[in-house]
């Protein structure tokens, strides 16, 4: 080899598992952790609150408010729409059985690689589908809208390393 050549790097292609547990992937699966954390949380913020409460309370006033807000915007309308009609009317089911299988797939390291990677690509999109339909609820937790998501990510990635 010559001094003005330049070896070729040749890169290896990542493996279906790498790609399963790629940070792409589990960014999204957080979000549908989060998602679903704080919509069990706020599910259960409403039912504990008694009626008059519920008038009172800023945070539910402030999730009706963006809630009124981005039912303006069409994407987000496109985007429930879709999350709608994937879940089959079961939202909350859904969103714990997509955030239960990116957990699964990505602790399951034996497991068929190709089929997990799609497993998890689906649960992905499905958990991304769900954090954007949550977004009225997770937008009036101001600071936590940026701080659950990293803590969800972090948690996600602790777990399944």
């Amino acid at each position: 080899m010559d001094a003005t050549e330049t070896p070729e790097i040749t890169r290896t292609p990542p493996s279906a598992r790498q790609r399963t547990v790629a940070p792409g992937p589990g960014l999204l699966h957080a979000l549908g952790l989060t998602a679903l954390l704080v919509s069990e949380w706020a599910r259960r913020h409403a039912r504990s609150a008694g009626e008059s409460e519920l008038a009172l309370d800023p945070y539910l006033r402030e999730v009706a408010r963006t809630s009124a807000d981005l039912a303006d915007a069409g994407f987000y309308r496109f985007v429930a729409d879709l999350f709608d009609t994937l879940c089959l009317g079961q939202p909350r089911l859904g969103l714990w059985a997509a955030v239960y299988v990116a957990i699964v797939v990505r602790l399951n390291r034996r497991g068929p690689h190709r089929l997990q990677n799609v497993l998890s690509r689906l649960a992905a999109t499905y958990c991304l589908l769900g954090y954007l339909t949550l977004l009225p609820v997770l937008i009036p937790l101001d600071a936590g809208f940026f701080l659950l998501p990293g803590i969800c990510a972090a948690a996600v990635w602790l777990v399944t390393r």
